[in-house]
């Protein structure tokens, strides 16, 4: 496992024991979780409250949107990681 996939992994609550420099950003009552119970809400209602009857187009719409994140966010990771030395007034945006 890399760097980055042991960070997003501890981030997105997904070890039993969390790292506790790593914040749980799912962790009950914060915003991601909010969101997330938001989004599974909805899942349910759109499957008529039957999640074993969930529409497919439902599930690859939510399974995209959660690889994209991923993508995204290695991406700022590694960005972080390249400009990690850098201060305001080197960085010209």
């Amino acid at each position: 496992m890399n760097f980055f996939d042991f960070v997003y992994d501890h981030m997105s609550g997904l070890y039993t024991e969390q790292d506790a420099r790593i914040e749980n950003m799912f962790e009950q009552g914060s915003n991601c979780d909010q969101l997330y119970q938001e989004a599974y809400d909805a899942r349910i209602r759109l499957s008529g409250g039957n999640l074993d009857t969930e529409n497919p187009d439902v599930i690859c719409i939510m399974d995209a949107y959660e690889k994209m994140q991923r993508i995204f966010c290695a991406k700022a990771f590694e960005y972080g990681e390249k400009f990690a030395g850098l201060d305001g007034q080197e960085y010209e945006g």
